[in-house]
Formats: structure tokens, C-alpha cells, sequence
């Protein structure tokens, strides 16, 4: 009953519309009153029904047509008038809120971005990161005569925990170049039509700046997932507005290099992955690399001399650097836990005397391992193997 109250206001309300642009269209001159304060309100409202409601019926399929050919006549009638607002802002209420919304992905202060030296581990990744992103930057004459472009679209792939994210932001600081750190939530809108017009100004925002750009997008795959045919209409025009962007992109004369995350490359569209002309796999840490991060992460406590790092290094084999960094969280606070015992028991020891004499043991470490579990299982682990054999 709702739904066909609904529509019935939406026919009132187009009728209404109708009526006054009808009426300012055999004016001499239309009223930038009438526009702005009778015409503009009541289409701001009709953008506000769910399409639900303005295809609530077979004869109302074509309800949105007409919804965009008011907007395009009281473009036109804007545009005539005094206003002082661009007539696409002073008609989309949600323009000033996607401008925001983009700038503010974007990196201020580059500094605050971790060093490609800061990124532990990771050697290969790093190594075909650097080759696909800057060396194009270093080395321009070859790619100049060579009849090869540098790649455009580049996808990081591999577990969550590994890094993607941090390695992306240390190419954007080794190239010095303006960083946009975008998750796909922040491109799904509950608008209808606003997440397409959020993608697509994020591209012109980019390619628009007087120098090189790194788009990141984490979760890609939440976007880009493959095509069902129960797809909602929403979804399926958001990947086609995305998939103009690839293409435009890779037209483009502009420096912006766009860089996807994802944890399942497995659910990516076909179409979407032959876009990505470079696929990197980001793996789990290594033993090196995870003795050097558990120091990392346990540097500013005090260390027994009973603690064996190679056992460590062993035993945590499967662990993601975020997992690693929960588990020497974990040590941490098992850690002042006997710190608060030990203080409570008001003995007249200070407790800047306790914080440096009371070490964190082997013990602690192992008593942690027994409750702790990784975030990657086997059966994953053998599914990115499996994936980058046919990448």
C-alpha cells in the first residue's frame, strides 16, 4: 500500500514539475526564483524515490527519462539565469559531498607514507612493483622508442595481513606523486547513480591534476566480482562505469597509475582482470622476515636472553605480517599482565624500575602460541598457489 502511495506522490510531484516548467518555458525570460525555489526543491525530492517506486508499474518504466530531461531543461534555464552556482552543482545536491568526499582519499602528507626500505620482506613484490611503476618514471627513453607504454593498471594480489596496501603507498612516496587511498565502500553509494558519478569524477579528478597520480582501491573484488545474471542494476552500473575508466585510462597521455588490491582474485570478473595488465602475488612473510618483524614489533620491551628468535621464526610459519603484529600484541599485554601483578603487590618497587626489569621471556611467547591462530589457513594458501600458476 506504501509503494502505491508513493507512486502516486511521484506522478503528483512530475505533474506539478511539468506544470511550472511548462509555464517558465512560454516566459520571455524564466524566473531564477521560480527555478531555485519551486523547480530545483521538487526535483531534488524526485531523486530521493527508490527506483523501485518510479518503476513501479510497466507504464512507469520510463518515469527516470523523464526525471532526467527535467534536469536536463532546468539546466538550460540555469544556465540562462544569474545564479551563481555552475548549473550541474546547482542541480545535483550531492555534488558538493562526492568533491569532498574525493579529496579527502586523498594522502596530504606524503611524508607519513612508509620508505620502499621500510616494507620488511616482500622482495619480489617490491622488485615487480618497482619495474611495472618506476622505472617507466626513471627510464622514459626506452619506453619512448620501444613501442611499449608503461602499465596503467596494476593488481596486488596474495592473503590479507601481507602488506598490499603499504606497498602501494611506498611507490606513491618513491615517485613523489599525489596518492589516492580508496576502499571500494568508499565508492558505493545508498544513492542510486551517485556511486557512478563517484567513480567517474575520481578519474577526472586525477587525470585532471598537472601531474602524476596513484589511485589505490582496496577490495577491489567487491566491485569487480563476476557478473551473475540475478545482478542488481545498481551493481551492474557501477562495473560498467568502472570498466570505462580502465579503458579510459589506458588511453589516457595522463601520469595516473591505478593500483587494486584484492584478497580473492579468484571472484574478479574476466573482463575487469584483462584490464589489470601487471598481476603482482603478495605471499607471506618468510622466516627472515618474520624474526625481523617480531623484533619490530616487541623493540621498545625489555627482552629475556632465554628468548630463541630461530624457533620463533619456525613456529610462526603461516603467519601474515598482520598477524604476527596481533600475536606480539598478545605477548605484549600477557606481559603486563605480570606487570600489574607484580605492582599490586605494593612492595614499594616503582614502576619504571618494573617495566625495564621485568623481560619478556620464551615462556610468554609460547604460552600466547597455544590460544593464537592465523588468519590464513592451508586450503587458502593452496589456492593462491594454484592461482598464480595460471596468472
Amino acid at each position: 500500500m506504501s509503494a502505491i502511495i508513493k507512486l502516486r506522490e511521484a506522478r503528483a510531484t512530475l505533474l506539478y514539475v511539468e506544470n511550472i516548467l511548462y509555464w517558465q518555458a512560454n516566459k520571455t525570460k524564466p524566473s531564477p526564483v521560480i527555478i531555485r525555489e519551486k523547480v530545483l526543491p521538487l526535483l531534488y525530492r524526485l531523486m530521493k524515490f527508490p527506483v523501485s517506486v518510479m518503476l513501479f508499474t510497466e507504464e512507469n518504466k520510463n518515469q527516470l527519462t523523464i526525471i532526467i530531461n527535467l534536469l536536463e531543461i532546468g539546466l538550460k534555464f540555469c544556465s540562462s539565469t544569474k545564479i551563481q552556482d555552475t548549473p550541474s552543482d546547482t542541480l545535483d545536491s550531492f555534488h558538493t559531498g562526492r568533491k569532498e568526499a574525493i579529496e579527502h582519499t586523498i594522502v596530504k602528507d606524503k611524508s607519513e607514507l612508509p620508505t620502499i626500505d621500510d616494507i620488511v620482506g616482500q622482495i619480489e613484490a617490491k622488485k615487480a612493483l618497482m619495474e611495472a611503476v618506476v622505472d617507466p618514471v626513471l627510464y622514459p627513453e626506452w619506453f619512448a622508442t620501444s613501442g611499449h607504454n608503461p602499465w596503467r593498471c596494476v593488481l596486488l594480489y596474495g592473503p590479507p595481513g601481507t602488506g598490499k596496501t603499504r606497498l602501494s603507498q611506498s611507490i606513491a612516496r618513491e615517485m613523489n606523486t599525489r596518492f589516492y587511498q580508496v576502499s571500494s565502500s568508499d565508492l558505493i553509494s545508498t544513492w542510486s547513480g551517485q556511486s557512478e558519478k563517484l567513480i567517474r569524477e575520481l578519474f577526472d579528478h586525477a587525470l585532471a591534476h598537472n601531474g602524476a597520480s596513484v589511485i589505490f582501491i582496496d577490495e577491489i573484488d567487491s566491485l569487480c566480482r563476476i557478473r551473475q545474471v540475478t545482478e542488481d542494476d545498481n551493481i551492474r552500473r557501477v562495473k560498467t562505469e568502472l570498466f570505462l575508466q580502465l579503458q579510459r585510462l589506458h588511453s589516457s597521455l595522463n601520469s595516473v597509475l591505478l593500483i587494486c588490491a584484492t584478497n580473492c582474485p579468484w571472484e574478479l570478473d574476466a573482463a575487469f582482470l584483462r584490464r589489470f595488465e601487471k598481476r603482482i602475488f603478495v605471499g607471506l612473510p618468510d622466516a627472515a622476515s618474520r624474526g625481523i618483524l617480531l623484533k619490530k614489533f616487541m623493540n621498545k620491551l625489555t627482552m629475556s636472553s632465554n628468548i630463541n628468535w630461530n624457533v620463533l621464526e619456525t613456529v610462526t610459519d603461516g603467519f601474515s605480517g598482520d598477524d604476527l603484529r596481533r600475536f606480539a600484541r598478545e605477548v605484549a599485554f600477557l606481559h603486563f599482565n605480570k606487570f600489574k601483578e607484580l605492582y599490586n603487590l605494593d612492595c614499594g618497587i616503582s614502576r619504571s624500575y618494573l617495566v625495564a626489569e621485568v623481560p619478556v621471556t620464551m615462556e610468554d611467547f609460547e604460552q600466547t602460541l597455544q590460544k593464537f591462530c592465523p588468519t590464513v589457513d592451508g586450503f587458502t594458501l593452496s589456492r593462491y598457489v594454484e592461482y598464480s600458476k595460471q596468472v
